[in-house]
């Protein structure tokens, strides 16, 4: 390894190493964790996984003291990820997460809350809403995936501040976020995904953003469609069932209320489709 002289070399040089089960190969990638250049150490942590099954113990030990000594943000962070992912059940990773909240980097701070959300789950939701201010794209999606698996109704308040605030290339990750956390809502409130969706096809930003809109839009018209069926499929359960017509009468209303809104959808985005000007999102769409 310390004969490859050029990152191409070296990172030719971890592919082979970490198909090896030749245990120089697995001594080697843990000995590059102490290597001088991050990359090497970053390409080391990449490559750890049949050297965590040969020598967990001492993996555990190094990777750990990386997290807790190196200099590099992008080292800790990517040493805290392979702890979160690969120790979740150990007793001191819950620690180590929690000191990566405290840590002055944005990314390793990102990193931790990830781990945190899921080792903890739902319990995860109340530590991310405490971040949902900080003015970092990399915390503001990480914050958007965890809310976009727990999140509640309150918390769409977050995606609307901080979609406008980002970048267009970090809007378009937030966006996918929100329509996970808008068809983990209840039906109605699903809906406000039409107007945002639509309000960024009409937007004069990037093309991707602009065509972001129409996949997304285009993904709640779905969504509607498979409430509508399994809205169907319950109903049928209760006819069967001779159950109350109370329950079924609520069912019906919010079956229909689904039919309408993928039909809404539908007329939308041949609307939308057919006064599109923009050549590159015009590729893309059929």
């Amino acid at each position: 390894m310390n004969n490859a002289p050029l990152w191409l070399d070296k990172k030719e040089a971890f592919t082979k190493l970490k198909k090896s089960k030749d245990q120089g190969a697995i001594d080697a990638i843990i000995n590059m964790l102490n290597h001088e250049f991050y990359d090497v150490r970053l390409m080391a942590i990449a490559s750890l996984k049949r050297a965590k099954s040969n020598q967990p113990e001492i993996v555990k030990t190094k990777i750990t003291q990386l997290f807790n000594t190196d200099k590099n943000p992008k080292v800790r962070a990517s040493a805290l990820k392979f702890i979160a992912k690969n120790y979740e059940t150990d007793a001191n990773t819950k620690v180590l997460l929690e000191k990566g909240l405290k840590d002055e980097s944005y990314k390793v701070l990102g990193t931790a809350l990830k781990g945190i959300a899921k080792t903890k789950g739902e319990d995860g939701l109340t530590i991310a809403r405490k971040y949902a201010n900080e003015e970092s794209a990399d915390i503001n999606l990480i914050v958007g995936e965890i809310f976009a698996k727990y999140g509640e109704e309150s918390d769409f308040a977050f995606f609307e501040k901080a979609l406008p605030e980002l970048s267009m290339m970090n809007k378009y990750g937030l966006m996918q976020s929100l329509h996970g956390f808008l068809t983990n809502q209840s039906d109605e409130f699903a809906s406000k995904g039409i107007q945002i969706y639509e309000d960024e096809i009409k937007s004069d930003g990037m093309w991707i953003t602009k065509l972001a809109g129409y996949q997304l839009l285009n993904g709640l018209k779905s969504h509607y469609e498979k409430r509508v069926n399994e809205l169907e499929t319950k109903i049928m359960s209760l006819e069967q069932e001779s159950a109350g017509i109370e329950q079924k009468l609520q069912l019906e209303k919010d079956m229909n209320y689904c039919k309408a809104k993928e039909k809404e959808i539908g007329a939308k985005l041949q609307m939308l489709k057919e006064n599109e000007t923009d050549s590159n999102v015009l590729k893309y769409l059929k």
